[in-house]
C-alpha cells in the first residue's frame, strides 16, 4: 500500500488543502461525509488514489460502464504511481482543472485535466468525466520541488527516477 497511511495524527492530507488527512479527506473516504462541491469531491478522489481507497473511486463515479476493469486498472495505477503533489488550476461550480504529477515507471508524469462533476438531486456529487489537456514537466534539478519536502529535486524526487 500506500507509505502516506500511516497512524500520525499529523499527516498533511494529500490533496493539499493544508489540513490533516485525518480532518480533511479521511472522513469523507472512509466514514461517509458528503462533499459539498465539485472541488472537494476532486480533492477527496485525489486523495483516495494517494491512499489506495479504489471503492470511494468508483463509489464517486457517476457512471461505470465497466466496473471490473476500471477497477484493477485504476488499483494498478495506483498502487504503482508515487504521487507528489497537487495544484488546483480553476474552479467553476461544476468543473476542476488541475494538475497532479506522479512517478511512475521510473518517469516524471503529470496529469493537466478539466475534471467534470455532477450534482445530483440527493444532493452528492459525481465525477462524470474528464478532458486531459496536453502537459510538459521538467522540473530542473536545482530547485525546490512540488512535493512539499523543501528539498531540492536532485536531492528528492529525482532519486526515485
Amino acid at each position: 500500500m500506500v507509505t502516506f497511511l500511516s497512524n500520525k495524527v499529523n499527516n498533511i492530507c494529500p490533496c493539499k488543502s493544508g489540513k490533516t488527512y485525518l480532518e480533511c479527506c479521511k472522513p469523507i473516504i472512509l466514514d461517509g461525509k458528503k462533499v459539498r462541491s465539485a472541488e472537494e469531491l476532486m480533492r477527496s478522489r485525489y486523495s483516495a488514489y494517494v491512499t489506495g481507497e479504489i471503492e470511494y473511486l468508483l463509489d464517486s463515479t457517476c457512471e461505470i460502464v465497466d466496473p471490473i476493469n476500471i477497477k484493477l486498472e485504476t488499483e494498478t495505477f495506483s498502487s504503482s504511481a508515487f504521487f507528489q503533489h497537487l495544484e488546483i488550476l480553476d474552479v467553476q461550480e461544476y468543473i476542476v482543472e488541475f494538475k497532479a504529477y506522479f512517478i511512475v515507471e521510473k518517469k516524471q508524469e503529470v496529469l493537466h485535466e478539466k475534471s467534470n462533476f455532477l450534482h445530483k438531486n440527493d444532493g452528492s456529487w459525481c465525477y462524470k468525466d474528464g478532458y486531459i489537456l496536453p502537459s510538459e514537466f521538467n522540473p530542473k534539478r536545482n530547485e525546490k520541488y512540488i512535493c512539499g519536502s523543501g528539498k531540492k529535486y536532485k536531492q528528492c524526487c529525482a532519486k526515485l527516477l
